[in-house]
């Protein structure tokens, strides 16, 4: 997105103090804001960049992270607000992390929101919204919602999901199957009169089936 980029992304902290994908756009490799939760809950990548130095004739690697004050534990709630190359991240009410995204990284809208190491019970994203911290901010702001709202369980009013929220659901075929440390997933399943689900089965650690 180009600069005047507004978001707002909350979700439950489900990890296991490994690494731990916020979200994560399409074509996420190098030269994008792709940020993850790092090092036991302690360090936020924004992302990396990697590639050849026509100047120099040498190959560069870089790994933009900023230092997170307090680690987050399983339960905690994740809010990640950005306003333009500036972002905030708070672990339930309290700022834990804020700085500047790198100008070589691309902000687009998340398109993957599950990610094995660190899966979600709940998620909130709004692409077009940076959402106030408390509810007296949104009272002044008339805006009738903010992180805190969502901290105490409340669901975004319908206008504010309609005009301003994104939601999205998908689905998994059987042919789906992913596995990696700690989880396997397969699609195909039914539960309730519902097709498609997909399954998440615990995996040791050890563990190297695919």
């Amino acid at each position: 997105m180009p600069t005047g980029n507004e978001s707002t992304f909350l979700t439950t902290y489900l990890g296991n103090g490994g690494g731990f994908y916020l979200y994560r756009p399409y074509n996420s490799d190098y030269y994008t804001f792709s940020p993850s939760i790092r090092n036991t809950n302690l360090e936020l990548s924004l992302g990396y960049d990697e590639g050849y130095d026509e100047e120099t004739g040498e190959y560069f690697s870089n790994n933009y992270t900023v230092p997170i004050s307090k680690p987050f534990e399983f339960g905690d709630k994740i809010t990640l607000i950005v306003k333009d190359r500036n972002f905030r991240l708070y672990k339930n009410l309290e700022l834990v992390s804020s700085g500047e995204i790198p100008e070589n990284l691309g902000i687009y809208a998340p398109s993957s929101v599950l990610d094995w190491s660190g899966l979600k019970r709940d998620l909130l994203y709004s692409n077009s919204l940076a959402l106030p911290i408390t509810i007296a901010e949104a009272n002044v702001l008339k805006l009738n919602y903010s992180v805190e709202s969502f901290l105490k369980g409340i669901y975004p009013p319908t206008e504010l999901f309609d005009s301003r929220f994104t939601y999205s659901k998908q689905f998994f075929d059987l042919s789906y199957s992913e596995t990696s440390n700690y989880v396997k997933a397969t699609g195909g399943n039914s539960f309730e009169n519902r097709t498609r689900l997909l399954k998440l089965t615990p995996v040791p650690y050890a563990s190297s089936a695919r």
